[in-house]
């Protein structure tokens, strides 16, 4: 049975505003073609649909996808008081992780969505993080970022919601 600050957590989580969840949503609805179009009757008739016919002109990938390609990791800069090496251990871990592959996925659901998440775990076996991608959250499952009510734009915490069956 969850004590009395596990409901309050729980409750904060379930309550926080679904907005952003609806923008990803809809977002990825654009990006799959899957948006209703309003036409005119004008347009309709130019177009020659029957009634109750859809019509969809989806552009909305060509944009994502021509942003998403152009971006690319290709180092980490470490600050001054780090050295080069600490520099060349994270680069590593990232070949490792195999987010060379892996970069392309995270980038087009950032640019589709406005947010995507790396998720790092700590890999006992290879003795090393673990980098995980995982999409935001849409209402179903994914990571959401819960902000401050007081100040605007700070993150209290990250939560991941999914589902087993």
């Amino acid at each position: 049975m969850p004590d009395e600050t596990e409901r309050n957590d729980l409750a904060t989580l379930d309550n926080d505003a679904g907005d952003r969840e609806d923008l990803y949503c809809a977002y990825r609805e654009y990006y799959t073609g899957e948006h209703s179009t309003q036409l005119t009757e004008r347009q309709r008739r130019y177009l020659q649909l029957k009634v109750g016919e859809e019509f969809r002109a989806n552009y909305c990938p060509i944009v994502v996808d021509a942003l998403a390609e152009r971006l690319q990791v290709t180092g980490f800069q470490v600050s001054e008081e780090e050295t080069d090496e600490q520099g060349e251990v994270l680069w590593g871990w990232w070949k490792d992780n195999r987010m060379d592959h892996q970069q392309g996925i995270v980038h087009l659901a950032a640019v589709r969505d406005g947010d995507a998440y790396i998720m790092v775990s700590w890999d006992d076996e290879e003795m090393r993080p673990k980098f995980t991608f995982e999409p935001a959250w849409d209402g179903t499952e994914g990571v959401k970022c819960h902000y401050s009510r007081d100040r605007r734009g700070n993150v209290l915490f990250a939560s991941k919601r999914w589902k087993n069956d």
